[in-house]
């Protein structure tokens, strides 16, 4: 617990020395990471080796400074929220599709919330994910419009002509 908190204090530390681009993507790892683990105020135990944060938030927080959490973190609180428009919206009348829009909400959520204790690990799946979620939106955005009066199913249409 103390290496953890060192490391997550370290990349803290970071943060608020480069509060608005941070260290750079990739540089906090390799040449920020054992200078600042090493202070006196945050050393709750030695780490002299380069250590992750293993916390996503301040780590991406150290490398990208506000701007890049802030756009980092927009993404996905913006898929939550039109997952969750969704999943009001097709509640009623589509409740298959609203269980879809529930079962990735907690997708992104779980994701989310394991990145409190670990970084960014397997930076692949997380896109993966994002873009999946983002690709089920899109396809629930379709479903949720309304037909036209009148419309009729395809088949339907190729039998009365």
């Amino acid at each position: 617990i103390r290496g953890r908190t060192t490391e997550m204090l370290a990349a803290l530390a970071a943060y608020t020395d480069h509060p608005v681009l941070g260290v750079g993507p990739g540089q906090y790892l390799p040449y920020y990471s054992v200078r600042y683990q090493a202070l006196p105020e945050i050393s709750i135990r030695d780490i002299p080796l380069p250590r992750r944060a293993h916390n996503l938030y301040l780590e991406v927080a150290a490398e990208t400074g506000t701007v890049g959490l802030v756009i980092f973190m927009a993404i996905p609180l913006l898929l939550l929220a039109d997952l969750g428009r969704l999943r009001r919206t097709l509640f009623a009348w589509r409740p298959d599709l609203a269980r879809l829009a529930a079962g990735f909400t907690l997708v992104l959520l779980a994701y989310l919330g394991t990145g409190v204790f670990l970084h960014l690990a397997f930076e692949r799946y997380y896109w993966v994910m994002v873009a999946l979620t983002a690709s089920v939106v899109g396809m629930l955005e379709q479903a949720a419009q309304p037909e036209p009066i009148g419309a009729l199913d395809p088949l339907a249409e190729a039998a009365w002509a």
